[in-house]
């Protein structure tokens, strides 16, 4: 695939340079590496198309630890002209950045390098996909050996379209391939494709299950809502007390007067504003003093005043009048 700002035959010049730079460089790194036993190279794409390189390169135990450190000073150079040669190709900017090196580091019986950079716009973007292919040269990621392995990564919230040549492995979002391996100019090819968010779906879902729970709390309250009511409280009005210092007798007197005379005695008690011991003993006082009579109901029992209780108490305001 031709970039799209590229003319085919300015194309075709340039291709021919690149090859031959190529060449040249795939030569310089073979002689110089020519000791390694294994390479493993790891490239993390990430979705703002740049991507993150770590190879780790294996040594004979007995391999000269100058010829090493020289090789990897080599590398760094022979990425960044290749990333140079790919920024034609490809027709937008490119770079190596953050480049480091570890090592050569003595493990059991061999000697391991780490080199370490990033490539920046190492992939393209195509509408909602990222496309890698047109950054690689023939023969950059080559797997010689058994020994050899190339893993790709590719970001959260993309899956793979199309991958070419079919990897030796999947796991995850890692795609690997074991050596013996050649791939050709622009491989391996992957095409990324950006996944559909779940969110909407999950606030879908959840909407959903708010209403059936909202739905099935009001059918139930529907329902059982006359089996839960045991008997109907009677519909009397409130008094409001006024705020002056009475006895308890006269409190319950006012009240049961308001009331037309007789009232149950927990709504008695609710309404004297007191606890239900502090309500049975001043009703029981007071019914034992002649004032009051009580007669069960229930489970409960029914205050009323008694008529002779009344006339005393009316008889007593005309004593005050006169």
């Amino acid at each position: 695939m031709l970039p799209r700002s590229i003319k085919k035959g300015d194309y075709l010049k340039r291709f021919c340079l690149l090859v031959a730079i190529s060449v040249i460089l795939s030569m310089n790194l073979h002689l110089v590496s020519a000791e390694s036993i294994g390479r493993n190279t790891q490239i993390e794409i990430k979705a703002d198309t740049s991507a993150k390189w770590v190879i780790e390169i294996k040594y004979s135990e007995n391999a000269p630890d100058n010829e090493i450190q020289e090789y990897a000073s080599s590398m760094m150079t022979t990425m960044a002209q290749r990333a140079d040669n790919a920024e034609v190709v490809a027709g937008r900017s490119m770079g190596i950045e953050n480049y480091t090196t570890s090592g050569p580091t003595q493990i059991q019986d061999y000697k391991k390098l780490r080199c370490e950079f990033v490539w920046t716009n190492f992939v393209e973007i195509d509408g909602v996909e990222l496309v890698l292919g047109d950054s690689i040269e023939t023969g950059l990621l080559d797997l010689a050996t058994t020994s050899d392995y190339l893993t790709i990564t590719y970001p959260e919230g993309y899956g793979v379209r199309t991958v070419s040549p079919d990897p030796d492995q999947r796991s995850g979002q890692q795609l690997t391939w074991i050596g013996p391996e050649s791939f050709g100019f622009g491989q391996p090819t992957i095409t990324l494709r950006a996944l559909a968010s779940p969110i909407p779906y999950i606030i879908m879902a959840v909407v959903i299950s708010a209403g059936l729970i909202a739905g099935w709390f009001l059918w139930f309250k529907k329902l059982f809502k006359p089996m839960l009511k045991t008997k109907k409280e009677m519909e009397l009005p409130e008094v409001k007390l006024e705020p002056t210092l009475k006895s308890d007798s006269e409190r319950v007197n006012e009240v049961l007067k308001a009331a037309g005379g007789k009232l149950y005695q927990n709504e008695l008690v609710r309404r004297l504003d007191v606890s239900k011991s502090k309500g049975s003993e001043i009703l029981n006082a007071m019914e034992q003093n002649g004032e009051i009579q009580r007669m069960r109901m229930g489970r409960t029992n029914l205050v009323s005043l008694k008529p002779a209780a009344q006339e005393q108490g009316k008889s007593g305001h005309g004593s005050d009048d006169s």
